[in-house]
Parts: structure tokens; C-alpha cells; sequence
């Protein structure tokens, strides 16, 4: 198995309980939970958000007619989550169709060709863990001004009849902006895939939070998916209970599912599926792109080589935390400085319902552990 850069394992051995921020009620006062829990942050939320929107400059505007379709979509089948969305605008003192523009501003910026200088956009695998059964892991490779804005978020709904949803995410952005958990341990992760041609439909955010309220199996989470129409861009790594595993690339008017096999699955950066190739910001034999495609091989190597014994959770964790190694790339991304770097990583173990959770890079052992 992969370590780390000094070889030793992440200990996931007596670990400090993390204490997740609390956000209960209907969707509406779940969104302004987020300003109430943590007051203090007000500022930096606000500027990270008009920041982004300010930097985008007139994309925004060229993008009205989209976001407008958007709003209008949003409305008609998710109207919870843009009550999340209104939520958490009125309560940063942020304009409702500002933190909505905000939250497309990936795809916008795709649409216009703004291709990132780095790739880095996440990884994540899901396999069986000799000590922990299922797991989905993720490393969460975003902007380095997130870490200030990150956290566990632990949510609750009446309507959701005793239903939890154990989150990463960021202040300022709807609970699972990264990856969740709900109570009856379905897991799941997304990766950032640049897409060209966005759609009006599920904005992929909104979708991942709409999955944990909805779904209690990768079964049902895929029957969801393959029912509605996206936006496009990313992929979702999915994870259960009872150990049923599955990715699927989002396209606009196209979405495309891998199974997992027994040892497991996973994905970073790149399409996979052919039809979606011509959509997507990076062809597959651009330079650029080498550094997702040797990712996952790194990633579908690890699996195989498990296949004969399955890893421990400190295996598991040790993937995430490695480090290139020469010319070998490897999954925790130091020092990202104005791109992507490793901000976290979750391991949500979905038969115990644990996360496993490190705010920062993998490789530093600073490890929490959160429960229902």
C-alpha cells in the first residue's frame, strides 16, 4: 500500500470527536443556520462570495439567460434546496441571485473557455475496508481560501422523517458541497470535471444534497439521477451500506454509470465515457489533463492490488495521504498556491455511519472522528 512522505500511516486509532455544526428545521431556516451558528464569519463569507462574482466580471452577465432558466428550474424541482440557497443569502446579507450565480460560476466560466491552469479538482475511490467494511474517501481539492470556510455540517428536517445528513462543505454553500453521508449510510463524493456545454437542470451541488434527502441506496440514488435532466459537468462516486458501489459522469443531455467491481472504484479529473469527451474542458491527450488520468491510476492500481486482502482504514487513509513520488504522481496535493491544493479528507465509513475527517492535508495526521 501507499504511505505517506515520511511512511508512516495516518493513525486512525482513538481519534478526538469532531463537533459538526447544527443545522436543523426546514430548508429555509437550515440555510440561515449557517450565519447563526458561526456570526463570526460573516465577512469572510461575504467576500469570498462577491470576490468570486466580482472576479468573474462580465460573465456573469453574458450568463443571465442560463441563470435565469436555472432559477426558474430550480424552483419547479428543488424548490427546497433554492429555499437552502435564499437561506443562506439572507442570512450573509448576500443578494439571493448573486450566491445563486456564485454557485454556477464553474460551469459559467467553462461555457466561456476559462480553463484552469491545474486540473487538481478532487479525488475519490470507494472500496471495502477489512475493519470498517464500505468506505467512500475523498480528498477535497479546491481554492486554499476554503480552509478557512470549511466544515462538517450535521443536518435534520421534520419532512425528512428522522433522516440525518452528515456534510463537508463551506460556509456560504448548501451542506454537501463536497461530499456527504446520511443516516442510512449512503455516501457520496463529487469530482470536478471541466464541462463546455452546460444545461439547464441540476446544477451538480444541489443534486448531491437532493440525493441524501431522497435516497437510501446507490440503487435509488442512480434511478434519481438517470431521471432528471443536469446541468452537466463533474462525476459522483457513490457508496452504501451494504457495500453497493458506482460512479456517474454528469453531461447536459447525457449521464453515463459505472458499476463498481468487488474490490471497488474510483475517479478524478477526466470523462471516462467517449460521448461526453467532445463536452468536456480538457481533451483526453491534452498535457495538461496527464495529472487526473495518472491520478486514477494510481487509484484503479491500489484497488486491484487490494483485491487478495482487503485494506485497513489507516490503508485507505495512507492512499489519500501519499505523496509523488519522481514523475509519479500521488493524491495529496501540497502547496496548490493560487490553484487547487488538498483542503481535506473525508473517509465516511457508511456501515458504521463514521466520518473520518482531516481538515487540511491528509499526510498530517490531524484526524477527527463524527457521528450521527
Amino acid at each position: 500500500m501507499t504511505g505517506t512522505a515520511s511512511g508512516r500511516h495516518p493513525s486512525m486509532d482513538a481519534l478526538a470527536p469532531g463537533r459538526p455544526v447544527i443545522l436543523a428545521g426546514d430548508a429555509l431556516s437550515r440555510g440561515r443556520g449557517q450565519s447563526i451558528a458561526e456570526a463570526d464569519q460573516e465577512a469572510a463569507v461575504f467576500r469570498a462570495v462577491m470576490g468570486r462574482i466580482e472576479a468573474a466580471g462580465d460573465a456573469v452577465s453574458r450568463a443571465a439567460g442560463f441563470l435565469s432558466a436555472q432559477w426558474e428550474f430550480t424552483a419547479k424541482r428543488a424548490p427546497g434546496q433554492r429555499a437552502q440557497v435564499e437561506g443562506i443569502a439572507g442570512g450573509y446579507g448576500i443578494a439571493v441571485r448573486d450566491l445563486f450565480a456564485y454557485l454556477h460560476l464553474g460551469l459559467i466560466e467553462d461555457a466561456e473557455g476559462k480553463i484552469l491552469g491545474e486540473e487538481d479538482g478532487c479525488s475519490a475511490v470507494a472500496c471495502r475496508a477489512a475493519d470498517a467494511g464500505p468506505v467512500l474517501a475523498k480528498n477535497r481539492d479546491y481554492r486554499g481560501e476554503h480552509r478557512a470556510l470549511q466544515r462538517v455540517f450535521l443536518e435534520s428536517d421534520p419532512a425528512w422523517g428522522g433522516r440525518q445528513i452528515l456534510s463537508v462543505g463551506s460556509l456560504g454553500s448548501p451542506g454537501a458541497f463536497s461530499s456527504g453521508m446520511n443516516s442510512d449510510g449512503l455516501a457520496l463524493a463529487d469530482t470536478r470535471i471541466g464541462w463546455r456545454r452546460p444545461g439547464v437542470g441540476w446544477l451538480r451541488y444541489l443534486l448531491m444534497n437532493e440525493i441524501l434527502i431522497r435516497a437510501a441506496t446507490v440503487a435509488e440514488a442512480l434511478a434519481f439521477i438517470e431521471s432528471q435532466p443536469h446541468a452537466g459537468g463533474g462525476s459522483l462516486v457513490l457508496m452504501d451500506a451494504a457495500g453497493h458501489a458506482a460512479t456517474i459522469e454528469l453531461g447536459a443531455g447525457r449521464v453515463h454509470m459505472m458499476q463498481a467491481s468487488a474490490a471497488g472504484i474510483g475517479h478524478t479529473n477526466h470523462f471516462l465515457d467517449a460521448d461526453l469527451w467532445a463536452g468536456q474542458t480538457r481533451w483526453p491527450d491534452d498535457p495538461k489533463a496527464s495529472n487526473s488520468r495518472r491520478r486514477l491510476a494510481l487509484i484503479d492500481n491500489w484497488i486491484e492490488d487490494g483485491k487478495s486482502e482487503r485494506p485497513a482504514l489507516e490503508d485507505v487513509a495512507a492512499l489519500l495521504a501519499s505523496h509523488d513520488v519522481g514523475s509519479r504522481p500521488a493524491l495529496c496535493r501540497h502547496g496548490g498556491g493560487g490553484g487547487a491544493e488538498t483542503i481535506s479528507t473525508s473517509v465516511f465509513a457508511c456501515a458504521s455511519r463514521m466520518l473520518y475527517f482531516c481538515p487540511g492535508n491528509p499526510c498530517t495526521d490531524d484526524w477527527r472522528l463524527y457521528a450521527f
